[in-house]
């Protein structure tokens, strides 16, 4: 199997890489997050036509989700440009969201067959997405993460546990979701 992973880069991409390749079963074909910043969808429809693919792991808008760059409409964009060519040529879509599509305010766990009721922009721009998605392909995967620390630094938890080794004070928040 191709697997396009959109986000190599990113911790979750550096994971599946290392898990993936000593297996070799699966063809990893990967891009880093500057280079899925298309500006045109023929950029898109290049990078899908270069070399047939059986799957694409979409890790982008899970691993901006707290970057610099914020989760906007030109991601909505770019993900509706995958998802006609997904569904043109038949080729299966894992999306990674997050569980921002969810605000919190049930007092009781949310389960995945509950509607997303998320309050601010990045979970609201997460639904559309999935509702864009589930619209447009027939086979189609959406994984909803929390969150996610890599190996490599920096990360949250490797910066909080660097602070406590020095002995300054690190605050938290229960107020953290994704």
């Amino acid at each position: 199997m191709r697997i396009l992973v959109l986000g190599l880069d990113s911790p979750l991409g550096y994971s599946l890489r290392s898990f993936a390749a000593p297996l070799m079963r699966h063809e990893i074909i990967g891009v880093e997050m500057d280079a899925t910043r298309w500006r045109r969808e023929r950029q898109v429809k290049k990078l899908i036509r270069r070399q047939p693919i059986d799957l694409i792991l979409d890790a982008r808008l899970v691993t901006q989700i707290d970057g610099v760059d914020p989760v906007g409409h030109p991601d909505i964009e770019r993900t509706q440009w995958l998802a006609n060519l997904a569904a043109r040529d038949q080729i299966s879509y894992l999306f990674l969201s997050s569980a921002r599509v969810f605000s919190g305010a049930l007092t009781r766990p949310y389960r995945e067959t509950d509607r997303p009721d998320a309050q601010d922009p990045v979970g609201e721009t997460l639904v559309t997405l999935e509702d864009l998605l589930r619209a447009t392909l027939d086979d189609l995967f959406i994984l909803r993460l929390g969150l996610m620390f890599g190996g490599r630094r920096p990360n949250p938890l490797a910066r909080a546990l660097d602070a406590l080794a020095r002995g300054d004070v690190v605050k938290v928040s229960e107020q953290v979701r994704g």
